[in-house]
């Protein structure tokens, strides 16, 4: 039976309108399944998992000039500081896995400074070549010639990096004289070749390169490449490299781009899976194509160390936690994402028992892979017997080992299973069992080994009560049984033991705490001690003599098997083991009664214990029954965050299969891109070229200025304090107090936690000395106490202190015609800065800094339909522009940035063609009019158009800014008072409606615009940006203009407009300016030039250019000093190049329409991003009387460093100094 999965209808009708058709998607597929005209085929290719370098060189060689997509796998880190693993490659007939980097197990501190500047050290794995000296050659050589070209020609030898610059320079050469074809005439031939050439890559004669490369979210991978292995992929070449996820942003911008996904919509595999029959699986995700292979009942370890069967969770999709590994080699807890079972006739099983294995052992199926020491990740039949496996179990670390080991040595035992006690050094684990008459020493012993020991029944003697205590089974416990016990069952000593006890005395407190005692001596002489022996053979006690005797002084063995101490030994033993014995047996031992009690819990090492393979055979299930032939038939997996998970004999890997699926989806994506709206190829271009770019600003990052971000850090930290002060200061003055039993018991409760301080004890009144803003629990109850009202719910039933709905209780209060200065009121206001300074802080203020010194933040083409940019890490478009001071041009270098004047603004008058509108702009242009906003003052608010009268008038004039923008962003009326009140409080409904109406009377063509796109979107159901053609789906119903679907129609022309000016006008600075540039006119250190005037300058570092990163409408540059005055009069000319209106005709040509468009830029060059500026708050006086604080922002720069302080001062207008202080403790 075959299933196609599909979303439910009613998901759909639940604003997932943008998501019906993959349901039709899926229906389509059904039908065709029914009625036998399609079936799914999606299969496993066979991977080569121990190759060779030859078969390398040979398999990369067969795939050029083919389509080849391709995926890294790293350590994990950043892609400026990973490791490589291993690249996989596919070209739709074969895939090739090359290994470059193997784990042995080795490990090795590494000291790690975090982003607050603490250093701590790292236990990291030791990753080892795969291959070495020439065969690394060779195959580095042959992964150049795939990505990067190379004529025919073959260099060997040793020379690694001489032969990949050879190769890059000879293809850069090749790829020159080949014959490119054009955008458009590419994309519409007679035939799908022809029409998909210049995605599908230009063959160069006699070139072992590929002709194109396909990913799926390249960014990362070309930037692992080009880092780990110097080459960059498609450098200037648009068209090379086919991105799948950008593709999809194109073709459907409004679904998902994950793999899994993809996968769904563009191959054969039914709703993102299918096995080697066809079949599909019965779990469908957006996570990639794994094959799944475990019996149903496995045994799966969970983070808490129980065990269920696999099936279990599968089938109960169940939402817990496995333990798992990291990319360090630790033993964590990760989540399960995915659930996933198919069946199979025939399935043929494998069965991997080790030491540590019940007898079933781990039965998977043969190609399942699982996580073997010293040769990585190897499918299940080539585990040979010998090799060694993770197991599901932390080790011991030294201080449990040797705390262990004395409690071993003392009065506690090892135990096996029952079954195992005729042979317990066969058994798979064991356990330990004990007990003390002490009732506080043994639960001493429980509280320090947790995890490891746990409490057990008191038991009744006749020598009193006997608190017990045992453990879980332990596989590491049965390794130690031959340290304790030989093969005649009899209780020995080694010197591993004894070596243990010498690296960490406090197993030795433990043992001399069980078979110690005090020997009293004749008065005036210094008690000593003794130690029992009698149940270890003879030569081992000598062996403990002799050890005692090393370690603390003169030691006796009598007859007896007693050893005695020296008055001396004896000294030296209570100086070295007596911090470890517990105070309730201290007695045994002499002169220790005043030491300090030092032992803590102790930790598990993160490290998974290892278990030798012992056999790996066939499996062969019972099938008697048809229970048992389904069980024999169906196999089962999950998906973890982790990428793997422990099962209850040992680590196994989920199997990824992406590149074949990212083969598969780009392959068909082709054809999209033709037929899903004419002007897509022009945009998938325009989007590949763009995302080529962010690799690019990514890898470069921009210099990060420490002590600058000291005193961001400082000051921004500084606010946020005095605001919590100032809103306890609130608290504590009024008080928080209330009449509702419910908030009384929440309060005492929170109280007697700790989180929170009740001032009156009495119970008369509950006021609120200390809270923290953070818990919202706390905040919703100081609200409430200060009787602000909250108007709505979260999602989960909870009261909303969302800020619209705080700013909306302050509205509320203040039309309640309440003081200025009351309390209420001055409470949210210092709430609002305490968040947005701690939203600074904790957001922006602790970014990622490499070992270069700069941050390197990812740009991304396919998250925003408009076409703008997206950031993260951080995110430099929502960064405040105030702390960008932060971010500095290297030595000798400047920042240019480049921004467009009021360019949402313009677009609204030039693309609506308001002829006042555009007219305000012609007069401003030409410097015979005010400025734009001015000009809308005056006719909002009847004022007269002068800069005179805008400083007269400056709330009237803030708010014809706001009528501008929150129109240009599509807001309703009501949305526009909210706004407009924020600078005119006093401005009433009925005097804003008649400012809007004169608003929308000035610029009706306007207003028409904004109309007649939300009717297109409507009626379309798409609306395309102005001059690219990009096109922006819309799904939900509109229910007037202010409607949330109806406010994105209007805002989408200024955004997708905006992004197309800028996108063009960054391609042709940098195809006409910054690469030209970087050949001709960069120089080298040391090199001379001569400035204007004739003088010598020596450069003292590299010269760049290179584009840091594009923010909104602002484009941003790093070039040398002495170059930046051509640079910026270069950038201007071409920034300001009329726009082009692009059109695909049905014959497939392009239709160019220049715009008599004006658009001026703003360009500003700094050795800062932005300047850093502080508040004057000089006093003002009139006649010699203070009146009032300078408010002006000035310009501070660092002056000197001492060892307290960085010192920052600035002029500001007023005439006074503004210097700052930021002590050196802040973390920088």
């Amino acid at each position: 039976m075959h299933i196609v999965p599909a979303l439910h209808p009613a998901f759909i009708l639940r604003q997932n309108a943008r998501l019906a058709g993959t349901v039709e998607h899926a229906l389509s597929r059904a039908l065709k399944l029914a009625y036998g005209k399609w079936r799914p085929k999606w299969t496993e290719d066979e991977f080569e998992l121990k190759p060779t370098a030859d078969s390398i060189v040979a398999g990369l060689r067969s795939m050029a000039g083919r389509r080849v997509a391709f995926d890294v796998e790293t350590d994990g880190r950043h892609s400026r500081e990973c490791q490589l693993r291993c690249i996989g490659f596919h070209d739709g007939v074969r895939g090739i896995i090359v290994p470059l980097l193997y784990r042995n197990g080795d490990r090795e501190d590494v000291p790690v400074v975090d982003a607050k500047g603490n250093v701590k050290v790292e236990s990291r794995a030791v990753w080892r070549p795969y291959f070495t000296g020439t065969a690394l050659s060779r195959v580095l050589k042959a992964v150049s010639d795939l990505l990067v070209g190379a004529p025919v020609e073959h260099v060997e030898g040793p020379a690694k990096k001489a032969a990949l610059k050879t190769s890059a320079k000879k293809a850069a050469k090749a790829q020159k004289t080949a014959k490119k074809p054009t955008a458009l005439a590419a994309l519409k031939g007679g035939n799908a070749a022809e029409a998909l050439s210049k995605f599908q890559g230009v063959v160069v004669p006699g070139s072992l390169r590929a002709a194109v490369v396909y990913t799926q979210n390249g960014q990362y991978d070309r930037q692992v490449v080009r880092q780990a292995l110097g080459l960059d992929i498609a450098a200037g070449e648009t068209g090379f490299s086919f991105d799948t996820i950008v593709a999809h942003h194109v073709i459907a911008r409004y679904l998902p781009h994950k793999l899994g996904f993809l996968a769904a919509l563009y191959t054969d595999a039914p709703y993102y899976k299918a096995n080697e029959d066809g079949e599909a699986w019965s779990a469908g995700t957006d996570t990639e194509l794994w094959r799944y292979c475990l019996r149903g009942d496995t045994r799966v370890v969970l983070a808490d160390g129980s065990t269920r069967a696999v099936a279990e969770l599968v089938r109960t999709r169940a939402k817990v936690n496995l333990l798992a590994t990291d990319g360090h080699g630790n033993i964590i807890s990760s989540p399960i994402y995915d659930w996933h079972q198919n069946r199979k006739a025939g399935q043929t099983w494998r069965r991997i028992r080790t030491t540590a294995t019940s007898k079933r052992g781990l039965v998977l199926t043969p190609d399942h892979k699982v996580f073997i020491k010293g040769r990585g990740k190897l499918e299940a039949q080539d585990v040979a017997v010998g090799d060694i496996m993770l197991l599901p179990e932390r080790e011991f670390s030294l201080r449990q080992k040797s705390l262990i080991a004395g409690t071993l040595l003392g009065d506690s035992v090892l135990r096996v299973s029952p079954k195992w006690r005729k042979n317990p050094r066969e058994a798979p684990a064991a356990s330990i069992d004990g007990g003390q008459m002490h009732a506080e020493y043994a639960a001493e012993k429980v509280r320090v080994l947790p995890g490891v020991l746990t409490a057990g029944k008191p038991r009744q003697t006749p020598h009193g009560t006997f608190h017990t205590f045992a453990s879980l089974q332990f596989a590491q416990l049965r390794d130690w049984a031959q340290n304790y016990w030989d093969a005649q069952g009899r209780r020995r000593i080694t010197g591993d033991v004894l070596t243990l006890l010498r690296r960490d005395p406090a197993g030795l407190a433990w043992w001399f705490a069980d078979d110690g005692c005090r020997q009293k001596q004749a008065r005036g002489r210094s008690d000593t001690i003794c130690l029992n022996v009698q149940r270890y053979l003879r030569e081992d006690q000598e062996l403990v003599q002799q050890w005692l005797e090393q370690q603390f002084g003169r030691v006796w063995l009598d007859t007896a098997g007693v050893l005695r101490f020296s008055v001396s030994a004896t000294k030296v033993f209570v100086a070295r083991v007596g911090p470890f014995l517990h105070p309730e047996v201290r007695y045994k031992l002499p002169g220790s009664e005043e030491l300090p009690y030092v032992l803590e819990p102790a930790e598990f090492s993160p490290q998974p214990v290892m278990a030798e393979v012992t056999a790996n055979d066939e499996y062969v299930p019972k099938t008697a029954t048809r229970s048992q032939r389904l069980m024999a038939e169906t196999r089962f997996c999950v998906s973890t965050v982790a990428g793997n998970f422990f099962t209850a004999e040992g680590l196994v890997k989920n199997c990824l299969r992406d590149v074949k699926a990212t083969w598969l989806a780009a392959e068909q994506m082709q054809r999209e891109l033709l037929e899903v709206y004419p002007n897509a190829p022009l945009v998938f271009e325009q989007d590949a070229w763009q995302e080529d770019q962010c690799e690019k600003w990514k890898y470069a990052g921009i210099q990060l200025d420490r002590p600058t971000l000291r005193y961001f850090r400082w000051h921004y930290g500084a606010v946020r304090d005095r605001a919590l002060a100032a809103m306890r200061g609130v608290l504590a003055e009024v008080g928080v107090n209330s009449d509702d039993e419910n908030f009384k018991k929440l309060l005492e409760k929170l109280a007697d936690k700790g989180d929170i301080e009740l001032a009156d004890e009495d119970g008369s009144g509950k006021t609120v000395e200390f809270f923290n803003p953070a818990s919202l629990i706390e905040l919703r109850m100081m609200l409430a106490g200060l009787k602000i009202e909250l108007t709505e719910v979260t999602a989960t039933g909870q009261l909303s202190t969302a800020k619209e709905i705080l700013t909306g209780a302050r509205k509320a209060l203040l039309a309640q015609k309440v003081l200025p200065d009351d309390p209420r009121i001055a409470f949210l206001d210092y709430l609002f800065a305490w968040r947005e300074s701690a939203k600074v802080v904790g957001t922006y203020l602790f970014p990622e800094i490499l070992r270069d010194g700069r941050v390197h933040p990812n740009f991304n083409v396919h998250v925003v339909p408009t076409g703008r940019l997206s950031s993260s890490g951080p995110n430099f478009q929502n960064q405040p522009a105030e702390i960008r001071g932060m971010f500095v041009a290297r030595d000798e270098h400047y920042i240019v940035s480049m921004d467009w004047d009021a360019l949402e603004m313009r677009l609204g008058a030039f693309m609506s063609g308001d002829p006042v509108f555009v007219e305000v702009f012609r007069k401003y242009d030409a410097k015979t009019g005010p400025k734009p906003h001015i000009a809308n003052m005056a006719a909002i608010f009847g004022l007269p158009a002068t800069a005179e009268a805008a400083e007269a008038n400056p709330g009237m004039y803030r708010a014809a800014k706001v009528f501008a923008y929150a129109v240009a962003y599509g807001a309703g009326e009501d949305t526009v008072y909210e706004q407009v009140r924020e600078e005119l409080p006093d401005m009433d409904w009925t005097s804003f409606q008649t400012a809007f109406k004169n608003y929308k009377a000035t610029y009706p063509v306007l207003f028409k615009f904004q109309q007649d796109v939300v009717k297109q979107g409507t009626r379309y159901g798409f609306i395309d940006s102005m001059l690219l053609g990009r096109r922006m789906w819309f799904f939900e119903r509109t229910w007037g203009e202010s409607s949330p679907e109806a406010t994105a129609m209007q805002n989408a022309p200024y955004q997708s407009t905006g992004s197309d000016v800028v996108g063009a006008a960054n391609r042709r600075i940098m195809d006409e300016l910054v690469i030209p540039w970087r050949q001709t006119k960069l120089l080298k250190r040391g090199a001379k030039w001569k400035d204007k005037d004739g003088v010598t300058h020596v450069c003292f570092t590299d010269e760049v250019i290179e584009q840091l990163a594009q923010v909104h409408d602002e484009l941003v540059f790093e070039v040398p000093k002495r170059l930046k005055d051509e640079f910026i009069a270069e950038c201007k000319r071409l920034a300001e190049q009329k726009p082009v209106k692009r059109e695909v005709q049905k014959d497939g040509s392009v239709k160019l329409t220049p715009l008599d468009w004006n658009l001026p830029v703003d360009i500003k060059a700094k050795r800062r991003w932005k300047p850093v500026q502080a508040r004057c708050g000089a006093q003002k006086t009139e006649k010699g009387k203070p009146i009032t604080k300078c408010r002006e922002l000035v310009d501070i720069e660092l002056v000197k460093t001492d060892d307290e302080a960085d010192h920052w001062e600035g002029d500001c207008k007023c005439g006074s100094k503004k210097r700052i202080a930021v002590p050196l403790s802040v973390a920088a």
